[in-house]
C-alpha cells in the first residue's frame, strides 16, 4: 500500500515510537537492572493483580506499540483503527480500575494511556479518520461500566467490629453480652460487608474483628467472642477489686500468662496475607454458636 506522508502520520510516527521505546525501557529495567521506571504505590497494586506479573502487560504494551508503529507507517488504517479500538478500551479498564477501585494511580499507566489517547484524536481530527471514533466509545464505555460495577476491596476493620445478622439469635446474645459489660463495639450488618465476608472464606456469623498489640484477629462464634472480649474487661475489673500485695503479686500474672495463652489458642490470628480455614460442614454451626449468612434452610443449626 501507499505510505502516508503527512504532518499527522509523522506526529503518529513519534507517539508510537515513545510508547514502545518506553515500554521496552521498563521491561529492561525490570528484567536486567532489577528496578522499575515507575516506583509509585499504584504501580505495585496494579502488578500484584496481573496475572503472570509486570512482564505480561509490559510485552502486549510492546507488540502493541511496534503493530502501532508499522501500520501507520504502512498505511494501514484499518489495522490501525482496529488495535486503537482494543487497546483504547483496555487502558480505560486499568485507569477505571485505578480511579474507582484502589484509587492510586500508576504513572507508567497514565503515560500509556496518554500516548494512545492522543493518537486516536490525531487521528479523528487532524487525519480527518472517522472510524477512529469507535476506539473513543469503547474507551467511554468500558471507563462507565467500571465505574458501576465496582468490586470494591474490602478491608479489615481496625477498631473493634462486630459483623452480625438481625435474625441471629446469636448475634444477638453477643450484642446483649457487650451492652451488659460496656464494652463499645462496631456493629456492622452482614449485608454491608458480603465481600469481606467472601474474601475471608467466612459464611457465618457472629464475627468479631480486634486487635491484639500490632496483630488483627478475627474471632467466629458466640461463645468464643465473649471469651475474647472478657480478656478486654477483666483486667480492668480485676485491677479495681484486687489490691496489690507482695504475696499475691508474683502468683497472678503467672495463672493470667497461662489463661491468657489458651485464649489466644481459640482465636484465629489475622496477619497479611489472609488466611481463614473454611468452614466445612454445617454441623459445626451449632457447636461454634454462629449462623449460616448464605445457606437459606435451618441457617442456625437449629
Amino acid at each position: 500500500m501507499k505510505k502516508i506522508n503527512n504532518p499527522s502520520s509523522f506526529v503518529l510516527s513519534l507517539i508510537y515510537g515513545f510508547g514502545f521505546l518506553l515500554v521496552c525501557a521498563d521491561f529492561i529495567a525490570n528484567n536486567f537492572f532489577n528496578t522499575k521506571l515507575c516506583e509509585t504505590s499504584g504501580c505495585q497494586v496494579v502488578e500484584s493483580f496481573v496475572y503472570g506479573g509486570n512482564d505480561v502487560l509490559l510485552a502486549f504494551g510492546a507488540v502493541l506499540f511496534a503493530l502501532l508503529f508499522v501500520s501507520n507507517w504502512k498505511g494501514y488504517r484499518t489495522l490501525q483503527s482496529l488495535l486503537l479500538a482494543l487497546a483504547l478500551p483496555a487502558e480505560g479498564y486499568l485507569l477505571g480500575f485505578q480511579s474507582f477501585i484502589i484509587k492510586q494511580f500508576c504513572l507508567f499507566c497514565l503515560i500509556v494511556f496518554s500516548c494512545l489517547f492522543v493518537a486516536t484524536l490525531v487521528n479523528l481530527f487532524f487525519a480527518k479518520r472517522y472510524e477512529f471514533r469507535y476506539a473513543l466509545i469503547g474507551l467511554a464505555a468500558v471507563f462507565v461500566v467500571t465505574f458501576l460495577v465496582n468490586p470494591r476491596i474490602p478491608t479489615i476493620p481496625n477498631s473493634l467490629t462486630l459483623i452480625y445478622s438481625e435474625s441471629c439469635p446469636h448475634c444477638k446474645d453477643v450484642i446483649q453480652f457487650c451492652e451488659q459489660k460496656g464494652v463499645p463495639v462496631n456493629l456492622v450488618e452482614v449485608k454491608q460487608s458480603v465481600g469481606l465476608m467472601h474474601s475471608l472464606n467466612l459464611d457465618s456469623v457472629p464475627v468479631l474483628f480486634c486487635t491484639d498489640g500490632s496483630k488483627r484477629k478475627v474471632v467466629v462464634g458466640a461463645e468464643e467472642i465473649k471469651k475474647c472480649l472478657m480478656q478486654k474487661v477483666e483486667p480492668k475489673a480485676t485491677s479495681k477489686a484486687l489490691p496489690v500485695s507482695a504475696k499475691n503479686a508474683p502468683e497472678k500474672p503467672n495463672k493470667n500468662r497461662e489463661e491468657n495463652k489458651i485464649k489466644e489458642n481459640k482465636t484465629l490470628e489475622l496477619k497479611q496475607p489472609v488466611q481463614i480455614p473454611e468452614v466445612k460442614s454445617p454441623a459445626l454451626f451449632e457447636d461454634q454458636h454462629t449462623c449460616s449468612v448464605f445457606q437459606k434452610a435451618n441457617p442456625c443449626g437449629e
